[in-house]
């Protein structure tokens, strides 16, 4: 039997652009994150219990109570795993090891949760939006502009969107134990809205450390629908806030990728 030089030819074939890169971890990590048994029971009951409702005369300000708890629950379950198991099984060094930047990793990921979140944050505030409007449009009520309304409220569900992405990918960044994660990002959210408004009764501002109370703030302010516990808080105030904890979240996400290498 003849014994040949083992050789190495380089791939000649025309590598996928950037983009394609970053929609396929997109579309198979979304696949993936969806078919989960919980994922699915969790948003049946999102949109079963707190939006449907809506449709049907429920309380409005229900549906803000309620999706604060769904989205809660279901930013721990998503978001928990979603860069923690890369980093304890090491695949992260497959996805590196490809033409793939770290910053595409990244973005492939960071997308993949963003959508996930705004099944239950954002996609519903545009069905609910389109609700408003459509049963009061032509109707006598004049001291109700429920085109800012709606617009609030879905500016309001993206920037929920938004920050509860970034909080689950930094609690999934900090640890190689997806169930670490997800208790981390459930005990953070929640004991940070308890404490907050436990503690307000004592001293007002301390309601600014929670971060739904300030998802209500800017409500309140951006749709004129103000009421007297929060027309003494400042909206830029609490806008400014999320924008510092999205900030730090990144950050701590940016920093764990750029440690990894490929050596590991």
């Amino acid at each position: 039997m003849g014994i040949y030089d083992q050789t190495y030819r380089r791939f000649e074939g025309k590598l996928q652009g950037r983009l394609v890169r970053i929609t396929t971890i997109l579309k198979n990590e979304f696949m993936r994150r969806i078919r989960n048994k919980w994922v699915l029971i969790l948003l049946i009951l999102a949109w079963s219990i707190g939006i449907f409702p809506i449709f049907t005369g429920g309380a409005f300000m229900a549906y803000f109570v309620l999706t604060f708890i769904w989205l809660l629950l279901f930013t721990a379950v998503v978001g928990g795993p979603i860069l923690s198991e890369d980093f304890q099984f090491n695949s992260i060094t497959l996805y590196l090891s490809r033409p793939l930047r770290k910053l595409d990793y990244f973005l492939g990921k960071y997308l993949t949760l963003f959508v996930l979140v705004s099944l239950i944050g954002f996609i519903p505030t545009i069905f609910v939006s389109a609700f408003i409007i459509g049963i009061l449009y032509g109707t006598s009520v004049r001291e109700f502009d429920y085109y800012t309304f709606s617009y609030s409220l879905m500016v309001v569900g993206l920037l929920m969107t938004f920050v509860f992405t970034n909080i689950g990918m930094a609690f999934s960044a900090m640890t190689k134990n997806h169930k670490y994660a997800s208790g981390g990002i459930f005990a953070f959210l929640f004991f940070t809205n308890i404490l907050s408004l436990a503690l307000s009764n004592l001293y007002e501002d301390i309601m600014y450390c929670s971060i739904w109370a300030n998802f209500m703030i800017l409500f309140a302010d951006w749709s004129s629908a103000g009421n007297n516990t929060l027309v003494d808080f400042d909206s830029n105030v609490s806008l400014a806030i999320l924008m510092i904890i999205s900030i730090i979240c990144l950050t701590i996400v940016w920093i764990k990728l750029q440690r990894v290498e490929l050596s590991e």
